[in-house]
């Protein structure tokens, strides 16, 4: 993403190999990786690490990478903007929690018990928690497929993750996300800042999804 902002002032002849070097590392990254999803690491030989570590799947990590395929490759590559939509849609069919919404923080590739508890930078995390970058990620993923599709079944997914962002994510008084919820979407933290925060997630998403609607209205 950072190549596809910098484009403007290197230039496309400079940044677009790099760039299409990344989307085929994103959306080709299965070869023996017979999970059926995007892994954080593989083996050498592209098979999966089978443990609880090598099995995580990061729907945040995936749906970001997506919308960096389709916002690249939009008016120019279907085949590309087609196999991030399908891979946006096979993740969510786990990663969408259809009983208390939002967008959980991880999940095992094969369905197997892994680590109860994860330690990030943000501080330990269980699977089901709902992270805010994680969600925003995921809001603009939706949003997208969404637009592109026209599918009811994509809009509605991006309506509900909207509306439990707004009721949960968002305080009453307004002001910037809570950073961590529980997976009933509950506030774990109440801080905004700290050493760790990432202040790009909420404002580049509610950014880009302004100018996606404000574009197609």
């Amino acid at each position: 993403h950072s190549s596809m902002i910098a484009e403007k002032v290197l230039g496309k002849d400079v940044t677009g190999p790099f760039i299409d070097f990344c989307i085929h590392k994103l959306l080709y990254f299965f070869g023996k990786n017979k999970s059926g999803y995007l892994l954080e690491s593989l083996k050498e030989d592209g098979t999966v690490w089978d443990t609880p570590e090598g099995r995580i799947v990061n729907p945040g990590h995936i749906f970001e990478g997506m919308w960096f395929c389709i916002d690249y490759a939009r008016g120019m590559d279907d085949d590309v903007i087609s196999s991030a939509l399908s891979i946006i849609q096979d993740t969510a069919e786990v990663a969408v929690d259809r009983t208390y919404g939002g967008v959980i923080h991880r999940f095992d590739c094969y369905g197997k018990e892994g680590e109860d508890t994860l330690k990030t930078d943000t501080g330990e995390l269980k699977p089901d928690d709902k992270v805010d970058w994680v969600n925003c990620e995921s809001l603009y993923a939706f949003a997208l497929a969404a637009v592109l599709t026209g599918n009811e079944t994509s809009i509605e997914q991006f309506r509900h993750l909207h509306q439990f962002c707004q009721t949960h994510f968002k305080p009453e008084r307004g002001g910037d996300w809570y950073p961590v919820l529980d997976r009933e979407g509950t506030p774990l933290r109440k801080n905004k800042g700290g050493k760790h925060r990432v202040a790009f997630h909420v404002p580049r998403a509610l950014m880009n999804l302004s100018v996606l609607f404000e574009t197609v209205s």
